[in-house]
C-alpha cells in the first residue's frame, strides 16, 4: 500500500457536509486519495506572480469549510505574498454543489470587476 497518499474513508463530512444527500452521495463515489507529494514538493513561482497578474488574482474563500478551513485558506493567500481579491461564501469545501447559483453570481461579480480593470 502507498504511505504516500492522503486517504479520506469518508469523504462527506469534510467535502460534502452541506451538499444535499443525493448529490453528496453520488459525488462521494468520484473521491480519490491524494497524493501527498503535492503538500511536500516545492512550489514553482506561478503566473500569479507575472506582472499582468499584479492585482488580479481572486480567491472565493469557503466559510465553513471542514476539508481546508477559513483560517488556512487565509494562510494560503498570504504564504503567496501577492496581492489578492478575495470573496467568501457561506459554504463547506465544495460550493459549486451546496450553492451553485450563489457562487456562479460571485464569479460574474468577479468577471465584471476584472473586465474593469
Amino acid at each position: 500500500e502507498n504511505e504516500n497518499l492522503i486517504k479520506c474513508a469518508d469523504p462527506r463530512p469534510p467535502l460534502f457536509h452541506d451538499v444535499p444527500s443525493v448529490l453528496a452521495d453520488t459525488a462521494v463515489l468520484s473521491c480519490m486519495n491524494q497524493s501527498l507529494t503535492a503538500f511536500r514538493s516545492p512550489c514553482p513561482e506561478a503566473t500569479w506572480h507575472t506582472e499582468a497578474f499584479k492585482g488580479r488574482c481572486t480567491y472565493i474563500r469557503t466559510v465553513n469549510d471542514q476539508a481546508v478551513p477559513y483560517e488556512v485558506q487565509n494562510m494560503m493567500i498570504e504564504g503567496t505574498g501577492q496581492e489578492w481579491i478575495t470573496t467568501d461564501i457561506e459554504t463547506g469545501h465544495s460550493p459549486q454543489l451546496a450553492a451553485p447559483d450563489k457562487l456562479s453570481g460571485i464569479v460574474i461579480e468577479i468577471a465584471k470587476q476584472l473586465e474593469a480593470m
